[in-house]
């Protein structure tokens, strides 16, 4: 495989330092020769850094921050066939990106696969892979059959990504790859977990706000309901969402904010079949943890 066939795509707003120290591991690995960076109008010098430290980088100054829109705007510009997206905070570890890519070149009816998440430090799996994990392996296939996929541990084919939206802007940040997920899905691509490959984590609790985050995730779960669930399962999580609201404060201004995007998820509405909602309901995901 040549390793000039991945980009890696990393988005980024006012984290100079992790940023850096994330290139820094990139910089390392042999099969990355290709990483953008798309930094959503940073205010503390992200961009010159970069490129001081990092002349190698593709950087993307966009004017203002559109959430994991960025990633979007990144692969657009890439020059290779598969894209790596990591976080400023997140890295791959030594040959998983080139495991991933031939993964794909190897199965052509693979859309993407994602990698286990550690985090540095602990060693600890994150949930969400671990839940990846307890799927049953399909025959011929490797690794594990996900129907959902995290937006900063995937590998996916960049012409694909694009052609199906990508990461739609109106989303913003907190499930994003929900929609993409789903029309990846009904166009008949899979996508895989693939514990061998891995994507190293270093968060930093005192630089995000959970609860903010937890308000656009539920957000953007009504919407990508409203748009694409049928009717009963659409039904059952405003519901539930409406139960919730007069308790919990999150969920009560994650409704409001989805209430005022309601009309244009309506407007984009398409369906899922049968099959498709019967596997999502049966999921363990709770929408409004």
């Amino acid at each position: 495989m040549n390793p000039a066939q991945v980009t890696v795509v990393i988005a980024t707003r006012n984290r100079r330092s992790r940023l850096l120290a994330t290139l820094t591991q990139l910089a390392q690995l042999p099969e990355v020769t290709e990483i953008v960076v798309a930094d959503n109008a940073s205010s503390d010098g992200t961009a010159d850094a970069v490129r001081s430290r990092f002349p190698q980088a593709r950087i993307m100054e966009l004017p203002r921050n559109v959430g994991a829109f960025a990633r979007t705007l990144g692969a657009s510009i890439a020059r290779t066939e598969y894209v790596a997206f990591c976080d400023d905070d997140t890295w791959w570890t030594g040959g998983s990106i080139r495991a991933a890519a031939e993964t794909l070149a190897e199965y052509p009816d693979i859309a993407l696969v994602n990698a286990r998440v550690v985090v540095d430090g602990s060693g600890s799996i994150d949930n969400a892979c671990r839940a990846m994990a307890r799927s049953a392996p399909i025959d011929g296939l490797p690794g594990h059959p996900i129907l959902f996929f995290q937006a900063g541990a995937a590998v996916i084919r960049t012409k694909l990504f694009l052609e199906c939206g990508g990461y739609d802007r109106a989303l913003f940040i907190g499930g994003e790859e929900t929609l993409l997920s789903i029309e990846l899905t009904r166009r008949g691509w899979r996508m895989q977990y693939l514990p061998s490959i891995e994507v190293r984590h270093a968060p930093s609790p005192l630089e995000r706000d959970d609860a903010v985050r937890r308000c656009w995730t539920i957000r953007n779960r009504l919407l990508v309901a409203w748009m694409r669930y049928r009717l009963a399962s659409a039904a059952r999580i405003t519901f539930e969402a409406l139960c919730r609201a007069p308790r919990d404060p999150q969920v009560r201004a994650a409704l409001l904010r989805a209430v005022a995007k309601a009309h244009w998820a309506i407007s984009r509405r398409v369906p899922i079949d049968r099959a498709l909602q019967r596997q999502i309901d049966a999921l363990p995901f709770p929408p409004f943890a």
